[in-house]
């Protein structure tokens, strides 16, 4: 009888040791250097894991946590796909219910949103929460998303746990650059989609174009399907008064009703258009777009970053304003530059980015 006794007090033992060992390894798993606690952060994608508007953000973010944080940052990230396969509201609608269940149980310190879509679906869903959610990448006015769900104060400053990095397009300075590459430039189109994201840059340039003091008309169209698209890039291309195009058309509807996003979209604008594109995004030029003056996507994410690291270091949110995307760069793409017959001055040249590849014409369908 002591006999069995004693085996079962020594099996109890080994397994409380087991036990003991088990939660330490799990501890291990949620601290980090120097054995901190994990620092827990969602980024939640509008658009598709590599769209040349919210990967660049994504890694400005992580980046800036990471230098700051080391190991102790445990990033999630979701990619909502708003501009392809959920493009409709009530699909948008149901993969935000999927983010905001899988945010939930994440249990972060910090969520991020890239792009309207995902704030307006999802960010302004968690007002209230415990944790700052930073957007970055929003083209929509503040204070319009500020009438529904009250998160800014009568000055515009945060009231609650939500703030971020505001797209400024610094379209005046893309002017003055594509002044630069033709000197007589009198009228462009603003070539843009019918969705949320195109209402709101219409707005924005719009916007920006206040004040602006040289000469240059600024025609405005909106297309909602991949026909009406090519039938407008056909236009531009037979009215010799338009002498370039900036296109932002991120999504659209083909000819079956489905949604096709921004590659289909920009490789037809490349091959089609005989103006040059002047490009949103550096990433543009990149795959072929001719350029300019541009958003700094990855610098804007950087600059979200730095607000998020000011915030879990103990800075209150409502000292941190909403802020306005402070880089762009100048970038070419000369290649496109060749097949449009365009020199581009050297002066230009020197300060800019320089690509010489089309890389969304060359790639592997």
């Amino acid at each position: 009888m002591r006999k069995n006794v004693l085996g079962i007090q020594i099996a109890i033992l080994i397994l409380m040791i087991f036990i003991h060992a088990a939660s330490a390894e799990e501890g291990k798993g949620k601290k980090g250097q120097g054995g901190l606690e994990k620092i827990r952060v969602f980024i939640v994608h509008s658009y598709e894991e590599d769209q040349v508007c919210g990967a660049p953000q994504g890694r400005g973010i992580t980046d800036s946590l990471m230098k700051e944080f080391k190991d102790r940052i445990q990033i999630r990230s979701h990619f909502m796909n708003t501009k392809t396969i959920n493009s409709t509201p009530d699909k948008m609608q149901k993969e935000a219910l999927l983010v905001l269940r899988e945010v939930e149980s994440f249990k972060p310190n910090m969520v991020f949103t890239l792009d309207d879509d995902a704030f307006r679906e999802v960010g302004l869903k968690l007002k209230g929460q415990r944790y700052p959610v930073i957007f970055s990448g929003m083209n929509g006015q503040p204070e319009n998303y500020n009438k529904n769900t009250h998160f800014l104060d009568s000055r515009g400053r945060p009231s609650s746990n939500i703030t971020g990095v505001y797209e400024k397009l610094h379209f005046q300075t893309a002017l003055n650059v594509m002044r630069g590459v033709i000197p007589g430039l009198k009228k462009i189109v603003a070539l843009l989609d019918m969705s949320s994201t195109g209402r709101a840059i219409r707005i924005q340039l719009e916007k920006e174009l206040i004040g602006y003091g040289e000469k240059v008309e600024v025609v405005f169209k909106q297309v909602g399907t991949m026909k009406d698209y090519l039938r407008e890039i056909a236009e531009i291309n037979n009215d010799p008064s338009i002498q370039a195009v900036y296109p932002v058309v991120l999504s659209v509807m083909d000819d079956t009703g489905e949604s096709v996003g921004f590659k289909t979209t920009l490789k037809a604008f490349i091959e089609k258009c005989k103006k040059p594109g002047m490009a949103l995004n550096f990433d543009f030029a990149r795959l072929g777009l001719f350029g300019g003056a541009s958003v700094d996507f990855a610098a804007m994410g950087r600059q979200a970053g730095v607000m998020g690291i000011k915030l879990l270091k103990g800075k209150n949110i409502r000292e941190l304003p909403i802020e306005s995307a402070e880089q762009y760069l100048i970038t070419f793409n000369t290649g496109n530059a060749d097949m449009l017959k365009i020199k581009i001055p050297d002066e230009l040249i020197g300060a800019a980015v320089i690509y010489d590849s089309m890389a969304l014409l060359t790639q592997a369908e």
